[in-house]
């Protein structure tokens, strides 16, 4: 069992990410607590939000107020809405703790720290601006919000019902992330190896809105595969089954659903996908996503998510600016692009401060290249031109998204004419990350192999591959080892084995 891809996966995805969801203290993740606010906003039954006027001091100890030197008399109309003063009150002053006094450190563990604040729900309700996250669909809370509410029955602790929110997409992140493995045909271990890395499985052990994300690409590149590269007819289960993902496209994070357009790989790189149904399928599947983008884009276009930052930002000015000026708009793009960690290999991971790096980010490189290099022997069945296809769409696709992630947080972020695209994090690209190895995998000339005996070459194949995955499981849980090393250091000031 633990040597099929999916399972591995699973067993070790599971392992690690429950333990990061209970060791990691409440409010760490990446914009964890407006996630948090939007997860109970939802919860409530709000689907969007609300206008919300507060004075800026009343507002201490959010995200906003971490990065502005504004005053206390300033007021602030944004979006927002009203959640319970309990739950505000122990994740913002959590928050606060962890990025403003960063070097204060909590007990071992988290849970028995004296200095925590008062640790139940209050039922009151309370303002709160959290612009960022209004724009995220409810669809994208779901796992979260189940696992809030299965312990909301048991316990009036927040902290408890954090971790039962972060477990809930824990669950669903591991469930997807192997289903997509044993569902396609080529680069199982290239998969597996993009999933275990060590900041996607941090990333997604906190609440945040990237875990449905990136489950619903991660099954929707997986099940697009299948359709494209497997010889045999489509089952109407499968044509159902992904055309339905297209449709969950439309609910993600906008800047992800033009992968919907690898629909058409289908038809061109399988000849028995040529058909009426298909067709039928997919134009249906793609209206419909089509239709829940625009008609979510409708309902939040009007937020203006950086005054929640106290910036002066003009989404319609940027755009007329980016339309002005496209020669140096594309500059700013590149010079993003150079410096951007894209394969979040020396990015440790947005739940830590910024100043802390990832310190064994050459053995994360070692790791993608032997899953590449596993792959590379996937297509070797393959024709050229289904190859190039695969990765001119990959490619393609990749920097469309990546476009857009940089042009929505230069609409959003910054000040009209801002010199430099800021707020793009290395987490952005983990939705469309498999998508560009599977391009570069597909560019790499297969090698060749000398005709032998069927039963001869599986079990050849098999023996070869035990040296490859011991080295492969070796280097990932070094990898395990440093990061958890890393996090007991920094919230817990325990060192294990500060080696790299």
């Amino acid at each position: 069992m633990f040597r099929t891809p999916q399972w591995l996966f699973l067993v070790l995805s599971v392992a690690v990410m429950l333990c990061l969801a209970i060791l990691t203290p409440v409010a760490a993740g990446p914009d964890e607590p407006t996630h948090l606010y939007r997860m109970q906003q939802i919860g409530d039954g709000q689907l969007l939000s609300e206008t919300v006027t507060e004075s800026w001091d009343s507002l201490d100890r959010t995200i906003g107020h971490a990065y502005t030197e504004d005053t206390s008399e300033k007021t602030l109309t944004d979006q927002g809405g009203y959640i319970d003063s309990g739950f505000k009150q122990y994740v913002s002053t959590n928050y606060w703790r962890l990025r403003v006094q960063g070097d204060k450190h909590f007990a071992f563990p988290f849970w028995v720290d004296e200095q925590r604040p008062e640790d139940t729900v209050s039922g009151q309700k309370q303002a709160a601006v959290f612009s960022n996250t209004v724009t995220n669909s409810p669809f994208l809370y779901m796992p979260q919000i189940i696992g809030y509410k299965i312990a909301s029955v048991a316990t009036r602790s927040v902290q408890w019902r954090v971790v039962a929110a972060r477990i809930g997409g824990v669950l669903l992140y591991c469930l997807a992330w192997s289903a997509a493995i044993a569902m396609t045909p080529v680069g199982k271990w290239l998969f597996a190896a993009v999933g275990l890395l060590p900041s996607i499985l941090v990333v997604n052990s906190c609440v945040t809105a990237d875990t449905m994300t990136i489950a619903v690409c991660v099954l929707f590149v997986a099940a697009v595969l299948r359709l494209s590269l497997c010889d045999k007819p489509a089952t109407w289960r499968e044509l159902i089954f992904t055309g339905v993902l297209g449709v969950l496209l439309g609910f993600v994070k906008m800047t992800y659903f033009p992968l919907i357009v690898l629909l058409l790989l289908v038809p061109l790189l399988n000849r028995n996908m040529r058909t009426c149904r298909v067709a039928a399928v997919w134009g249906v599947s793609m209206a419909v996503g089509a239709a829940c983008f625009l008609l979510w884009y409708a309902a939040v276009d009007s937020v203006n998510s950086g005054l929640m930052f106290a910036r002066a930002t003009d989404p319609d000015a940027q755009k007329a600016f980016v339309l002005s000026h496209p020669w140096r708009y594309c500059k700013m793009l590149l010079t993003l692009a150079a410096g951007m960690d894209v394969l979040n290999v020396n990015s440790y991971n947005a739940v830590m401060d910024q100043s802390v790096r990832w310190r064994a980010s050459w053995l994360a490189v070692l790791l993608l290249l032997i899953a590449v290099c596993t792959a590379v022997r996937d297509f070797a069945r393959y024709s050229w031109r289904k190859r190039l296809c695969l990765c001119g769409a990959c490619i393609g696709l990749f920097v469309i998204c990546s476009v857009l992630v940089a042009t929505a947080l230069y609409m959003y972020w910054d000040v009209p004419g801002n010199a430099l695209i800021s707020g793009v994090q290395a987490r952005y690209f983990l939705p469309i990350l498999v998508p560009l190895l599977l391009a570069i995998v597909a560019l790499i000339p297969p090698p060749r192999q000398p005709e032998v005996d069927e039963r001869y070459e599986s079990s050849a194949l098999a023996e070869s591959g035990v040296p490859v995955f011991t080295v492969a499981l070796i280097i990932w849980l070094v990898l395990m080892m440093v990061m958890f090393s890393n996090l007991m250091h920094f919230y817990y000031g325990l060192s294990l084995f500060m080696v790299f």
